[in-house]
């Protein structure tokens, strides 16, 4: 698999297959009002994915998918129960963001490594597969923040209340908890 095959399944397995990691994202985003925070945030995210990317593509480390993948369902459930809450942001949600991240990445492979297994190497694939990631994961945020912005303003416009703006983002954590639990359910099962 060259560069530009494994790029381009790294941004399928995002957008538009990756659903579950696009509600992650979006979880994410909806967490803080704060650019600084969020950055931070998807960063340890993603270097936490990275790493075991890369870890389990080079067999290792090596864990079941069939406890990953339920995992990663729990992830999204409880960031966007963190969400609801609207607790501020503290070290123990960047430990659980990094964390996630790690599982994340665990999936990421369980879904590359049969394609690494198919080629002469593993570092261009590798690399292009998690570049491939992170630009669908970019795309997933600038949407994210297009459609908050969109019905932020809606909303104040009619309101003119900054309160106004955490209900939305608690409803919409709320539905994601909702996709989350279909998906544990659904992978337990």
């Amino acid at each position: 698999m060259n560069f530009i095959q494994s790029l381009n399944l790294g941004f399928i397995h995002i957008i538009p297959t990756g659903l579950d990691h696009i509600f992650f994202i979006v979880a994410l985003s909806l967490s803080s009002r704060y650019w600084k925070l969020l950055i931070l945030q998807i960063s340890l995210f993603t270097l936490a994915h990275t790493l075991s990317l890369v870890l389990a593509s080079l067999e290792w480390v090596l864990v079941d998918a069939s406890w990953v993948e339920p995992g990663i369902a729990l992830s999204i459930i409880l960031v966007s129960i963190e969400n609801m809450r609207n607790a501020p942001i503290g070290l123990s949600r960047y430990a659980w963001v990094f964390a996630f991240g790690l599982l994340h990445g665990l999936g990421f492979a369980a879904m590359l490594r049969p394609m690494l297994m198919m080629g002469d190497g593993i570092l261009i694939p590798l690399v292009g597969f998690n570049l491939g990631v992170e630009l669908g994961q970019l795309l997933v945020l600038m949407i994210s923040f297009f459609c908050q912005w969109l019905l932020l303003r809606q909303l104040l416009l009619k309101v003119k209340l900054m309160d106004v703006v955490e209900k939305p983002k608690k409803i919409l954590s709320l539905l994601i908890a909702f996709m989350g639990c279909y998906w544990l359910i659904v992978r337990l099962v």
